[in-house]
């Protein structure tokens, strides 16, 4: 893969936050809460459309959806904190 000096500035800059940091950062946050946020409104606007608005069972689909999304974003950044390393390797090498 060739890497530009955008590439290795973004990749060197992740990596020095930390694991912690970036899992917590992009995976939990910005995937999983951010996802959960933008699916539950499109949930709540469903529901008041068909007039069928029933408060139980939108925040029980609510908590499902942020327990859902909130561990695959921290699988999403779990992945991505492994690509960063990857591409580290590869700058080291080089």
């Amino acid at each position: 893969m060739e890497l530009n000096k955008k590439h290795i500035e973004t990749a060197l800059g992740v990596l020095s936050k930390g694991k912690a940091r970036h899992l917590w950062i992009h995976g939990i946050l910005f995937h999983g809460v951010g996802i959960s946020v933008l699916i539950s409104l499109v949930i709540v606007i469903a529901e008041v459309i068909k007039k069928d608005f029933n408060i139980v069972r939108i925040l029980i689909r609510v908590s499902i959806i942020l327990i859902v999304f909130c561990t695959s974003g921290y699988f999403y950044g779990y992945w991505s904190w492994n690509l960063f390393e990857k591409l580290k390797k590869e700058i080291d090498k080089e």
